[in-house]
């Protein structure tokens, strides 16, 4: 599984919302898992975003989709956009265990 971290500031957090929302379709038909928009409480328009995906390559697929077919404005108000792709590591158990 990979996990798709997206942390961005915005100016327009009622934009982003409705996006979100709009993508869900897009989001099935690349195999997303799960899908999460959360707001900093203390800085309303800091955003993260967790997505989780079967393999990376679905992952890139929605990413590419996404911003770069469908982004348009709201790529331009994403300031500070950083996308981090996180693999599991299958020797995390093994690891734990050796731990304990």
């Amino acid at each position: 599984m990979t996990v798709v971290v997206l942390r961005y500031h915005v100016t327009e957090r009622r934009v982003v919302g409705e996006t979100f929302a709009q993508r869900n379709r897009l989001r099935q038909r690349h195999k997303c898992l799960s899908a999460r928009l959360l707001a900093d409480e203390q800085n309303s328009d800091s955003l993260l975003v967790l997505w989780e995906f079967p393999t990376r390559e679905d992952a890139q697929a929605y990413i590419t989709e996404s911003m770069f077919h469908y982004g348009g404005a709201n790529i331009a108000d994403m300031k500070d956009r950083v996308i981090g792709y996180y693999d599991e590591i299958a020797s995390w158990p093994k690891v734990i265990s050796k731990a304990s």
